[in-house]
């Protein structure tokens, strides 16, 4: 890829994302079924944060080391975010 190139010009108008209130069964179900390893969560047409597998196996893990599986039907979106983002413009390279 050309170093160059802006942002707009390899973007997607497909935007996949999930409520806040989502739980992670939700977002579990989107990774099962798309080539995708995060999803942003959304409120309101505004960027709340954005989950990834990552933290989905983090949280899976330290579940197991703790003895107990997580209650996947009550954890939220917007309790796994990564909230602190770097926003860029579509007009950066």
């Amino acid at each position: 890829m050309n170093i160059e190139t802006t942002l707009r010009k390899i973007n997607t108008l497909k935007i996949l994302f999930v409520s806040p209130a989502n739980n992670i069964l939700k977002i579990e179900y989107i990774f099962e079924r798309l080539p995708i390893h995060h999803i942003l969560v959304m409120e309101n047409e505004i960027l709340k944060g954005i989950d990834s597998k990552i933290v989905l196996l983090n949280i899976y893990r330290n579940s197991v080391l703790d003895g107990k599986l997580p209650n996947r039907s009550v954890i939220r979106a917007d309790e796994i975010i990564a909230s602190n983002l770097i926003l860029l413009d579509v007009n950066d390279t």
